[in-house]
């Protein structure tokens, strides 16, 4: 599992019900019992960017629908709650991402 794969996920708050997150981890950082994601939502919010990230599907995503990624959202899931890969972000997404998350963490 890399940076910028979308993959399924069940979160707890969500009951255990399988949604598509993007992992958001460093490709270096390797966490063995977890990793880093932040879940994505067919609920579209345009107001909520830059960290609402909004992603059409294609065949490189492996997304059914248009979703947002919900960067306000960062979990950290156990490797055993995450299924498989079903696509990957492209390079424009995942600069939204870098650029939602400095936001969100007031890091610029």
């Amino acid at each position: 599992m890399r940076r910028g794969a979308y993959v399924t996920v069940a979160l707890q708050a969500d009951h255990g019900k399988p949604r598509p997150a993007i992992i958001i981890q460093n490709d270096t950082l390797h966490l063995p019992q977890s990793v880093v994601v932040c879940p994505l939502t067919t609920t579209i919010n345009a107001s909520a960017e830059p960290l609402r990230v909004t992603v059409e599907p294609n065949r490189r995503n492996g997304l059914k629908n248009q979703n947002q990624i919900m960067l306000d959202k960062i979990a950290s899931v156990s490797r055993s709650k995450v299924g498989s890969v079903i696509g990957h972000a492209d390079a424009a997404t995942l600069r939204h991402v870098t650029q939602g998350l400095l936001v969100l963490l007031k890091l610029t």
